[in-house]
């Protein structure tokens, strides 16, 4: 696969993770094997070789040793054995931003667009009892906006909202006025995630 399409999947993954699970999990299982299959190449090795990535992957054996050693070896494979692939996938987004220096921007902006699109939609679902596609709210005080009966979208934001805000910081030479209307972003951003009812997300 080529570089520049590895890193569309990444720069479209914000979105795919407001679809659901499945969307998500495969970019995440296609950048996998994309790192894998760029193994052949020397200059990969060198993300192989480091600290934290060695400390992972010992982890990772660890728990598939423990899974093979439970009560129900094949039910505990379930969650360990694929555990690996998060790895690679973290190795493939740290390949493709130094390959792809304009990824990264790109990314930013699909996450600033996201989660803009995300919080407005929550703040109209508060409003009129219903989000843009007409979903109701699952109960009356607690907010979900496009992700319909899963109440999740306090910590969508939540998980998302540093990341966001390491992109909008990373800016050079941002002017006042992006600054403070940054700020106000990640504000909104906050009352949704109260709004939302997820005690842990706030």
């Amino acid at each position: 696969m080529h570089l520049r399409y590895a890193s569309w999947l990444l720069i479209l993954l914000p979105f795919a993770l407001v679809t659901g699970p499945f969307i998500p999990d495969t970019i995440v299982s296609i950048l996998a094997i994309y790192c894998l299959a760029l193994s052949r190449k020397p200059e990969i090795w060198s993300y192989y070789k480091h600290p934290l990535v060695i400390i992972i992957f010992l982890f990772w054996v660890y728990c598939v040793v423990r899974s093979l050693l439970s009560a129900n070896p094949m039910l505990s494979l379930e969650a360990s054995l694929f555990y690996g692939r998060f790895i690679f996938f973290s190795i493939a987004i740290a390949f493709i931003l130094n390959n792809h220096k304009e990824t990264f921007v790109f990314f930013g902006w699909s996450l600033v667009i996201c989660m803009t699109i995300v919080t407005l939609d929550a703040y109209w679902q508060y409003i009129t009892g219903e989000n843009i596609f007409g979903w109701k709210k699952v109960t009356t005080n607690r907010l979900s906006g496009f992700f319909g009966e899963e109440l999740i979208i306090g910590s969508f934001l939540a998980r998302l909202m540093p990341l966001c805000f390491f992109f909008l910081a990373s800016i050079p030479n941002l002017k006042k006025g992006i600054l403070a209307l940054a700020l106000f972003f990640l504000i909104a951003i906050d009352v949704i995630i109260f709004l939302a009812g997820e005690r842990v997300a706030f």
